[in-house]
Formats: structure tokens, sequence, C-alpha cells
């Protein structure tokens, strides 16, 4: 166990991902809204307050319904939710899920993606410190598919697009390796690997809207600043790289390269670098300064929750 977990692992292209769409929302009774969601979604922003960021806003997003797989074909049943729901439930723990059930969850849905570079880069990111979850932790690209569409390609595709700048026609190969769960706050993210035919030097040519507060500076070489770090594609260097961030690894994006790196360098490597990431994961949870901590400030920093 990790801060991670796949709920499927396989490879859809986008013709084997099938998606039924509804307008059904998540059981809301009274008292979830007024005890629980209410309460944390104003302490997240009165914490957002005090270090002098902006609000955070509801607004519609994808729900996960129900999956399963079939005939080696993926399929999703998405519906409604809030991202006040999903701010104000992201931190009650697995009891409580278990007691209530899932139709009384959020399950909103994400998207993210390893990117390789054309010569071998494989990218990670810096989250801006402005958003809401995991500010300033290392991520891969990704987002959330859009409430009209739900449409988890597409999603994926205009997360590149507004993230930096990479088109369709700069992608050479994008293909679905399953969904992950985020085992802190349960939120399910389909996940992608994406070859792209530009390199890293051409990609950080493009303007984008990294530049804007997508995400932070991360690194600097020969004097120039860059909004990615690039790691070469090597078993040794990708699993260092997941190791020596760990600790501020945003757990669906540290998924989605563990996945990457399982198909590009096989399951021996899946296991080896699965076992390494569970006892890391099980020393700071068995930690007993972090486990009497309630809503501190760094337990937020420890899970992201601001």
């Amino acid at each position: 166990m990790t801060t991670f977990k796949f709920l499927v692992e396989g490879l859809f292209p986008k013709e084997d991902i099938i998606i039924t769409k509804t307008n059904n929302t998540m059981v809301k009774p009274r008292f979830l809204e007024e005890e629980i969601i209410e309460p944390e979604f104003r302490w997240v922003n009165e914490r957002r307050r005090i270090r002098g960021l902006p609000e955070a806003w509801p607004g519609p997003m994808c729900r996960l319904e129900r999956w399963e797989v079939k005939n080696g074909k993926l399929y999703l049943t998405l519906g409604n939710t809030d991202y006040k729901d999903f701010i104000g439930l992201r931190s009650v723990g697995q009891d409580v899920i278990d007691l209530l059930g899932y139709e009384y969850f959020p399950n909103t849905l994400a998207v993210c993606s390893s990117v390789k570079t054309k010569d071998g880069k494989i990218i990670l990111l810096r989250r801006s410190s402005q958003n809401a979850e995991y500010p300033r932790w290392i991520h891969t690209y990704g987002g959330h598919p859009s409430v009209e569409k739900k449409d988890v390609y597409n999603g994926m595709q205009m997360e590149l697009i507004k993230e930096r700048g990479i088109k369709p026609e700069d992608i050479h190969e994008m293909v679905s390796t399953g969904m992950v769960m985020n085992y802190i706050t349960k939120k399910p993210e389909v996940t992608f690997k994406t070859i792209l035919k530009k390199t890293a030097s051409e990609l950080e040519a493009i303007p984008c809207a990294e530049e804007r507060g997508e995400h932070e500076l991360i690194a600097m070489e020969k004097g120039k600043k860059s909004y990615a770090m690039y790691i070469d594609n090597s078993p040794t260097e990708l699993a260092s790289a997941l190791y020596r961030h760990d600790r501020i690894f945003v757990p669906p994006g540290q998924g989605a390269l563990w996945r990457y790196g399982k198909l590009e360098f096989g399951d021996e490597w899946g296991k080896e670098v699965m076992y390494n990431l569970t006892q890391m994961w099980l020393k700071r949870s068995f930690d007993k300064t972090i486990r009497e901590r309630d809503h501190s400030e760094d337990i937020t920093l420890e899970y992201g929750l601001i």
C-alpha cells in the first residue's frame, strides 16, 4: 500500500473506453452538507485567505458512478458532482466512506499522464502555490474532463494544450494505462502514457499557460529557467525521481509514472519500486507526530490538503 492504488491496469486506446453519460449526482443529506462539507470548505478558504491566496470556488465536475472492464474495454459511467463537495469530503477517513457508502461521496474524476519527449525525457512539474490541491507538489500533466463532454481522452488533450501548448498534432502516441485512486482523498483518475513528436528543447520554445500561474519554476540550466524537470527515460533515473520526491509527489501523478515505468521497464521493476514506495509510506504513516496532528499546518502540507 502507498498513497495511490490502481483500480484498473491495462492499455485502453480511445475506442476501448466506453463512456455512459448521466445527470446523476451524489446523495447529499442535510447533515452531510451542514456538518461536514460546509465547515471543511470554510476552513479551507480561511487557510487560503491567511496565506493571501484567492478563495476556492464551487464548480461542476464529472463524477465516477461506476466502472468495469469487460472484453478488454473500460466502461465508465459518469455523472455530475461539484468541486465544493470534493473539497469538503476529501479528507474524511475510509471508515466514514464505509459507513455511508460511495453514493454519498463525490468520486470526482480526473485525468493525468506521464509524458515523454521525442528525445527520451520524462517530464515532471511543480504545481502552482495557488492550487487548492497539493500546492507546490511534484506532479505530471493532468486535470479534469469537462462536464459537458465527459470524455477522458479529450480532457487529457485539453490539459496538455492548456498547460504546455501541446497540440494533438504534437502527440505521437497517447493511450490510457488504467485508472488509479488517490488513497488519501479517494479521488479516481484515468491515467495515460503520452509520447511526443517534439524534443525537450522544442517543447521549451513553446509559449504556454504555465507562465500565467499553471505551474511554478522548477529548474534552471545554463541560466535558463524552466517550468519542467526533465529526467532520462531509464529505470534507475525514473525510480530515483519517484523516491526523491516521494514526500511531495501528488499520488495519482506518482502512480501514472509508476505505471509507465512498469510498462516500459517490466514487472520486476514495478514490483521493486512499489515495494520501496510502500515502505516509505508506511514509515511516514506510523510517525507518531504525524498521527497526532489535527488540521495543523504540518499535516496540511504533509497531505497537500490546501
